[in-house]
């Protein structure tokens, strides 16, 4: 008889803790998107201000690549979220004979800002630009400035991408 009810609050416990997953959390915002047409059209947008950024930062300040992603791939906006809300993100490094992080933070914004993005600069060595794409998904592309620790006269770059978070359509879904 004891063995019957321990029995019975185990299947009554699982039965409680996962009769709420199919009501998963949504986030406050978040931009839907309506097919795989413009999801495709997304991250391809992106995709494309990434690699501009990388280029234009390189050139700009006579660095040289060294790792990263030139295409932003997409994440979970946060584990309470279900998988339907995404995000895109992205990273890389590269390096710089700019001579300081100041000078490479400069370099960088002039040349981001000739491209007429929306540029800012936050010290010690921060350059971010903020864009939307055509289908209303906000996003921000960060360089982080920082000397190198064996090698002074270089300057490190990590580069990052983040959107804001994404419903996707179920026939994204299904590639996931």
């Amino acid at each position: 008889m004891r063995r019957l009810r321990a029995g019975a609050a185990l299947v009554v416990g699982v039965v409680v803790l996962t009769a709420g997953c199919e009501d998963a959390v949504e986030p406050t915002q978040f931009t839907s998107i309506k097919d795989r047409a413009e999801y495709k059209a997304t991250t391809s947008e992106v995709d494309g201000v990434l690699g501009q950024a990388v280029q234009t930062a390189v050139a700009a300040a006579g660095g040289r690549r060294l790792n990263g992603a030139d295409r932003a791939s997409d994440t979970i906006c946060d584990p309470v979220y279900g998988r339907r809300f995404r995000e895109l993100e992205a990273g890389g490094t590269f390096v710089l004979d700019a001579g300081s992080v100041e000078t490479g933070v400069e370099q960088i914004r002039a040349a981001w800002k000739a491209k007429g993005w929306d540029v800012e600069v936050t010290p010690p060595g921060t350059v971010r630009l903020t864009q939307s794409t055509s289908t209303g998904v906000r996003f921000s592309v960060r360089a982080e400035l920082r000397a190198v620790d064996n090698n002074p006269s270089l300057i490190g770059v990590s580069m990052s991408l983040l959107s804001t978070c994404l419903e996707l359509p179920d026939d994204v879904m299904d590639d996931l």
